[in-house]
């Protein structure tokens, strides 16, 4: 298995459907159907924007999964120091057997 970074925007769209599908099953009332184009065109909007990072798993040239990373970086302010903060949104690995 090999991981890269990624921005293919059609294969995460694709993969997420793995992780979004068991939430609508879970929750009709407050997730919305997965859709293709729409996941795609939301992850266009952030993907290379440097605070998030995709990384995808690959068997025999195969994409079998991701992660959605975002990264969360906060000045100092009167309340709190700087801090960084890592946000994994999505973990998914393929399981169609």
């Amino acid at each position: 298995m090999q991981i890269i970074e990624t921005t293919d925007l059609d294969t995460l769209a694709r993969l997420n459907r793995y992780v979004h599908e068991p939430h609508v099953a879970q929750q009709p009332d407050f997730f919305k159907p997965y859709d293709f184009a729409t996941v795609r065109a939301f992850f266009a909007e952030i993907v290379g924007t440097g605070n998030h990072q995709f990384l995808m798993a690959e068997l025999d040239g195969e994409a079998i999964g991701y992660v959605w990373i975002e990264y969360l970086r906060r000045p100092e302010s009167a309340f709190h120091f700087a801090n960084s903060k890592v946000r994994v949104h999505h973990l998914c690995i393929v399981d169609d057997k």
